[in-house]
């Protein structure tokens, strides 16, 4: 076969090189490597050189020859050698391509054995060179640490905006690793050892918000060759706390006029909490959190009143703030004048701060609502007032206490509704009769009584001007007597055996 002399071989070789260049490259191999497979490549393609007139033939079977030596796990399942990269190619290079062209498609049987020489030296460098590496890439390999445990796992979502970020490695890798957190606006502790685990403590994070962590490490192998290991993985932190319940609830009715507002999350949320209501005609406390529900207590709201509660989260940078508005409309206050009512307590008699007491009418229809800032101890026989133990009355229009105090509670409603008896001590005891609003006149001298003795009165009716009284002693009752209000005089007395010897 004719051979091609050097200058056409020349430019063959400057047609061709730097894609195949390109292509070696493009297959991620280092500069060494991909030189020597661009020679091997042109080595063994020599002989058909001189044979082969267009040059997009010798294109490809140059880059099937380059696709060939490489390691199969870099090779790209099609790579086109039109659309390879040029790849700029030193003048040395372009030079050892010419030569081997040359030898190994020339007819003298020198060059030939030569050639196979040369050929034999090749693999035989290429075969040891592939054992070094093999040798150090399994070296390599046996040093990498393995990630058995992520903490938040990987695709976690619901992840607290506070806590630790923890890595378990099967062994510790070279020196303390890094980790940062994407977007960077949290705050990210340095990194501490426990055990083989790898801990870093977070806070700071936003609400709903996708985050990604980076992990980075260097490790080393047995033979000293240093490597790098990089995780990423993705969390999403927990959502807005989810309102659950209302108190007073939305559209409510009959609300108490004096209670508490109450608001209950799906969890506390990290967030400052601040409740305005309007009109602003009560007195709203500061509320605090209880677990996940949040109560203020309100007092001084008006009867048959609609108001509108705004509750403002405010999560600082963790979140924009949100907002909640809900309305609800109040009890009615003291009964209609000139309905007969009866009232009952919510709570026990003992307890006057939390009273509230409730208004029936005689058909037992709701009337009304009252709260006492003391204790009672009898209403009206028609519920338009009743008796605090110092014998003053809270009415429709509020409280009023007595001009002189009952002795020991010793106060009643008399029939009229209007007026109260009462005993009252003023060095002796004395039967009182008037007004539930107004000075009382003394009605008749009781006794001087004494540490065992004391009284009950046990009827006051000013229809029919009587007031009865009970003189107790140690035993019990001692006597009962009937006294006209009007004039003091005893109309009926009966006393007891075994009673105090007082009376």
């Amino acid at each position: 076969m004719k051979t091609l002399e050097r200058h056409r071989i020349d430019a063959i070789a400057r047609e061709l090189e730097t894609g195949a260049y390109g292509l070696a490259l493009g297959l991620g191999l280092e500069p060494a490597s991909a030189e020597r497979i661009l020679l091997e490549a042109f080595a063994t393609m020599a002989p058909s050189v001189p044979r082969t007139t267009r040059i997009d033939q010798l294109r490809k079977e140059l880059s099937a020859r380059i696709r060939k030596r490489a390691p199969q796990e870099w090779v790209p399942a099609t790579t086109d050698p039109e659309e390879a990269p040029a790849a700029s190619v030193s003048e040395n290079l372009h030079l050892r391509i010419v030569d081997l062209l040359e030898e190994h498609q020339a007819d003298d049987p020198v060059g030939r054995r030569r050639a196979v020489l040369a050929g034999s030296i090749g693999v035989a460098l290429l075969v040891a060179g592939i054992a070094f590496l093999r040798v150090h890439a399994d070296a390599l390999a046996a040093a990498r640490p393995a990630i058995n445990e992520l903490s938040p796992a990987a695709a976690a979502t619901g992840v607290p905006l506070d806590g630790d970020v923890r890595v378990k490695f099967d062994h510790r890798p070279e020196g303390t690793p890094t980790l940062r957190l994407e977007p960077p606006h949290a705050l990210l502790e340095s990194t501490h050892w426990d055990g083989n685990m790898l801990v870093a403590v977070y806070s700071g994070l936003h609400l709903s918000t996708r985050y990604q962590l980076v992990l980075q490490a260097d490790y080393r192998s047995r033979l000293k060759d240093v490597g790098h290991l990089e995780k990423r993985w993705y969390v999403t932190t927990r959502g807005y706390p989810v309102l659950s319940a209302l108190t007073p609830a939305q559209g409510q009715t009959r609300a108490p006029r004096t209670g508490k507002i109450s608001i209950d999350f799906s969890y506390q949320p990290p967030a400052t909490a601040r409740l305005i209501i309007t009109p602003a005609d009560g007195i709203l406390a500061l509320g605090d959190w209880s677990g996940t529900a949040y109560t203020a207590s309100y007092s001084g709201l008006k009867p048959l009143t609609q108001y509108e509660v705004t509750l403002s989260l405010d999560y600082g940078a963790a979140a924009a703030g949100t907002q909640r508005q809900w309305s609800f409309s109040t009890e009615p206050g003291w009964p209609p004048s000139g309905t007969a009512v009866i009232w009952y307590a919510t709570q026990p008699p003992w307890n006057p701060t939390d009273q509230r007491l409730l208004a029936v009418d005689w058909q037992g229809n709701p009337a009304g609502t009252m709260y006492p800032t003391s204790t009672l101890v009898q209403q009206a026989p028609d519920g338009s007032s009743v008796l605090t133990p110092d014998g003053g009355s809270i009415d429709v229009n509020g409280a009023v206490p007595a001009a002189r105090p009952a002795y020991a509670s010793t106060a009643f409603a008399a029939d009229d509704s209007r007026s109260v008896c009462k005993v009252v001590e003023t060095g002796p005891f004395w039967l009182e009769a008037g007004p539930l609003r107004g000075p009382s006149r003394r009605v008749v001298l009781l006794g001087s009584g004494g540490g065992r003795v004391g009284f009950d009165i046990l009827a006051c009716s000013m229809a029919s001007d009587r007031a009865v009284i009970a003189d107790n002693g140690m035993g019990g009752t001692a006597a009962v007597r009937v006294i006209a209000l009007t004039t003091g005089r005893l109309v009926y007395q009966r006393s007891y055996g075994g009673a105090d010897d007082n009376f």
